[in-house]
């Protein structure tokens, strides 16, 4: 059944950073996929696919444990509340909505498309109710953090770093399972030809600010997962003004406030400090 969540708008971040522009920004190198299920999916088209939208999930979630699970002293106290502020803007802005339109794609467009040839077990798409509840949790952290007082927050912050592991588990589960499952069918049922105009429709659906925060964020995950060869292949079969469009400015901004928060935070720097500035 298919989900009746209202639609995701996108907005884009209100946190900038005004170094100036990288005119050649080097691809990050390739480490190969975080997949516990598809040691080396490139060449085997019913296994890239779902690395698309699964690996920058799988990247974000270590990055959310690294920065803030295992590092919770960070965040105490009222000189570092900035680090609080900052890791909600990174996850209201960037993380949850992508999340959210990768669940009602699958919904509304991929698992729809399978089912026309085989079929897919419903915890599938009911293991999504029970994610975006979780997701909801932590987004609701940031209220409740910031209304305790900043001397008492131990508490709290361990709470938020108990729900981002919980998270990483179910979600990274629910990711194995899909890849276990669909791949196969996948190979039994449809060919290449038949599947590329469905991931397309999918980048479609996204419109021009969804393509804007969720494209440079796939192309950043797919240089690390497949390789730059792989991935500029991807992006030579994307419309023309998209690509124009990343290349001009969506690469760069994604760079500067996605993972420019992440890399604040990785670091310890304060934005003003970074040239950087949160409204």
């Amino acid at each position: 059944r298919i989900s009746q969540r209202p639609r995701r708008r996108f907005a884009m971040s209100s946190f900038s950073c005004f170094e100036p522009r990288e005119k050649e920004r080097k691809p990050p190198p390739c480490t190969g996929p975080t997949s516990r299920v598809y040691p080396s999916p490139v060449g085997k088209w019913n296994e890239e696919g779902f690395m698309i939208p699964h690996e920058p999930i799988r990247l974000d979630m270590l990055h959310m444990q690294r920065l803030v699970s295992q590092q919770q002293s960070r965040y105490l106290g009222a000189d570092n509340e900035w680090r609080v502020v900052l890791f909600f803007k990174w996850y209201n802005t960037y993380f949850y909505p992508m999340i959210h339109h990768h669940h009602d794609t699958e919904e509304k467009i991929y698992f729809p498309w399978v089912a026309t040839k085989a079929q897919l077990p419903q915890k599938l798409t009911m293991d999504h109710k029970g994610l975006m509840d979780l997701l909801d949790a932590i987004k609701a952290m940031e209220g409740t953090i910031l209304s305790t007082p900043a001397a008492s927050r131990a508490q709290v912050i361990a709470e938020l770093g108990q729900k981002i592991d919980t998270l990483n588990s179910s979600m990274g589960d629910h990711l194995a399972e899909e890849e276990r499952v669909i791949a196969p069918l996948l190979l039994q049922h449809f060919t290449p030809e038949e599947e590329a105009p469905i991931i397309q429709e999918v980048l479609k659906d996204l419109g021009v600010s969804g393509n804007a925060l969720m494209l440079p964020w796939i192309e950043d995950a797919m240089y690390r997962w497949a390789g730059e060869e792989y991935t500029a292949n991807f992006m030579s079969k994307i419309p023309k003004p998209i690509t124009v469009m990343n290349d001009l400015t969506w690469r760069e901004a994604h760079f500067k406030n996605n993972r420019g928060i992440l890399e604040a935070l990785e670091r310890d720097t304060k934005p003003e400090e970074s040239h950087c500035v949160i409204s």
